[in-house]
């Protein structure tokens, strides 16, 4: 009995020192701080989206799948994808246009679209949920 008591008395000398809940003045973050960080993320993610249509607005990319993909739509579901996604995809096409600005033999240019093929069609079926 008095082990219990004394397992008792320091279960809950120990459960005293954990805080229950923080008042609402005591945030880890600030409102300041969390608006900042999503403007933040807002702005890379618009960065993400021009990197992507700069390749898609290409004249390699409309003089080759013009005529067989409607690049608007591509552009439409861009504003679909998820925020990883689209920042994988936007890093890919910043390597495409700075090799696409630099100049490159044809063979880089027929991998290069197929790559760019490839990206299109994997926004198409992303924003559509894969039906």
């Amino acid at each position: 009995m008095i082990l219990n008591s004394m397992l008792l008395t320091a279960t809950l000398a120990s459960l005293s020192s954990i805080p229950i809940a923080a008042g609402p003045e005591s945030h880890v973050v600030s409102i300041s701080q969390l608006r900042e960080a999503l403007s933040q993320n807002e702005k890379r993610l618009d960065a993400d989206r021009e990197e992507v249509r700069a390749l898609l607005r290409s004249e390699l990319v409309i003089s080759h799948l013009s005529p067989t993909i409607d690049l608007d739509r591509v552009e439409v579901a861009l504003e679909t994808l998820d925020d990883e996604t689209l920042h994988k995809l936007a890093a890919r096409s910043r390597l495409v246009n700075d090799q696409l600005r630099g100049g490159m033999p044809q063979w880089a240019t027929s991998l290069i679209l197929l790559y760019i093929i490839v990206a299109i069609l994997l926004i198409i079926i992303l924003s559509t949920g894969g039906s």
